[in-house]
């Protein structure tokens, strides 16, 4: 994917560790899931949950979308805890 800054990255997914400036680490738990995969894992998204409860409020992507229709509900595990 192409940052704002001119530099590529690859998506961040479920199941990856996120790193906070103290140096703690959190799993990204809730994703796309199927609507939206990378390599045959969920996608996470603005609004994806990590273990500690934390939430993903930003990303440096300048613009990605998902489209859904209306009357067409997402994927049964569009953001949805594990298990759930």
């Amino acid at each position: 994917m192409l940052m704002d800054d001119g530099s590529y990255t690859s998506p961040i997914v479920e199941g990856d560790c996120v790193a906070y400036p103290d140096g703690t680490l959190a799993t990204i738990m809730t994703s796309s899931g199927t609507a939206f995969t990378w390599k045959g894992h969920g996608v996470a998204l603005v609004g994806s949950l990590l273990d500690n409860d934390d939430e993903i409020i930003s990303t440096p992507l300048g613009s990605t979308y998902l489209v859904t229709r209306e009357g067409i509900p997402p994927q049964e595990d569009f953001l949805t805890w594990p298990g759930e």
